[in-house]
C-alpha cells in the first residue's frame, strides 16, 4: 500500500480515474497448452469458485495461466531460476495457448486469444471484433489491455483476485 491507504497497484490515482472491478467476472477459459494442462476448458460460476486437486495436478498452472492471459508470461526471470514462460512451456504439445472470457462490471464482455510465444494478445469485444489495436503498446510488455481497462497491475491482481492454498490460513479459534 501506498501512503493513505491507497493500493501501489493504482497509478496517478484519484477517485475519479480509477476504474471500479468489483464485479470481474471470469466466466470461462480454454487452456490449448500450458505447463502440464492441455486442452481444458473450464466455466467459471458467480460467487467464487474453488479449485481442488492433488498435489501436483495443475492448480498452481491454472491459477498462472488466468493471470498470464491477461499481462503475458514474462521470459525475464526476475530474480528466479528459471522464468515463467520457460516454465509454464507446455510438456506435451507445441500449443502454448489459450482463450478467456470475462465481463467488466461495466457488462462489456471480451474474449482474448493469447499465444504465449507472440508478444501481444488478439482482443474481441462482444461483437468478436478485433479491437487489440485500441490498446497502448509497451515496447517490453506489449499490449496493456487489463490494466488499462481495470487499472490493476498484474502484482496487485495476482495478490487480491488469486488466492493459493499458502495465502490462506485460518486461526484456531475459526
Amino acid at each position: 500500500m501506498h501512503r493513505r491507504g491507497i493500493p501501489k497497484g493504482y497509478r496517478n490515482w484519484t477517485r475519479s480515474n480509477v476504474k471500479r472491478w468489483e464485479n470481474l467476472r471470469i466466466n470461462n477459459f480454454k487452456i490449448n497448452g500450458f505447463g502440464k494442462l492441455q486442452n481444458k476448458e473450464i466455466e467459471l460460476q458467480n460467487g467464487i469458485n474453488v479449485i481442488l486437486g492433488e498435489n501436483e495436478s495443475g492448480k498452481s498452472s491454472m491459477l498462472k495461466f488466468i493471470s498470464s492471459m491477461f499481462y503475458g508470461a514474462s521470459k525475464n526471470k526476475n530474480g528466479k531460476d528459471i522464468s515463467d514462460f520457460d516454465k509454464y512451456k507446455p510438456w506435451k504439445t507445441e500449443e502454448f495457448s489459450g482463450k478467456i472470457n470475462y465481463t467488466l462490471d461495466n457488462g462489456e464482455t471480451f474474449e482474448v486469444y493469447r499465444e504465449f510465444k507472440k508478444k501481444n494478445p488478439i482482443i474481441y469485444n462482444s461483437s468478436k471484433e478485433d479491437i487489440s489495436k485500441k490498446f497502448k503498446i509497451d515496447k517490453t510488455k506489449g499490449i496493456e489491455f487489463f490494466e488499462e481497462q481495470t487499472g490493476i497491475d498484474e502484482e496487485t491482481f495476482y495478490s487480491t483476485a488469486i488466492s493459493e492454498q499458502e495465502g490462506l490460513r485460518l486461526s484456531k479459534s475459526s
